[in-house]
């Protein structure tokens, strides 16, 4: 009975912890450079160019140049309105947001001022595989 508990157990703890993670992929970069004087983001670049990545509550990684992923850990920061959620990495350097409802990633980096003077944004995401 004791074994039978302990392997129960077991079983129990590594279902609850194992999780499939959904790899995306965007086809459209854009960049956008913070204006100081209309407090707007300003279209700087687009680039209609694949970009995986995938993401879990603790963690983000991302391709953002062929053949070369970066894994950064991240933290929950806060929910701008229904369906952006954000998330601080790494001491504060960046920040992203994940929208659900419009189906895009923001990437803001470069702090100054209160504000972040750099967004890149990753739209026309799709699922294109899913690792158990």
């Amino acid at each position: 009975m004791k074994k039978l508990l302990l392997i129960l157990c077991i079983v129990i703890t590594s279902l609850t912890q194992a999780q499939s993670i959904n790899i995306y992929e965007s086809s459209l970069s854009e960049g956008y450079l913070y204006n100081y004087d209309t407090e707007k983001y300003e279209l700087k670049e687009e680039v209609w160019e694949k970009t995986k990545f995938a993401y879990t509550k603790e963690w983000l990684a991302i391709e953002l140049k062929p053949d070369n992923v970066t894994k950064v850990w991240w933290a929950y920061h806060n929910t701008i309105t229904e369906g952006i959620d954000c998330y601080y990495i790494e001491g504060d350097v960046w920040k992203v947001c994940v929208n659900t409802r419009d189906n895009e990633l923001w990437l803001y980096r470069g702090e100054k001022d209160g504000k972040f003077e750099y967004l890149l944004s990753l739209s026309k995401i799709e699922k294109v595989n899913t690792i158990e």
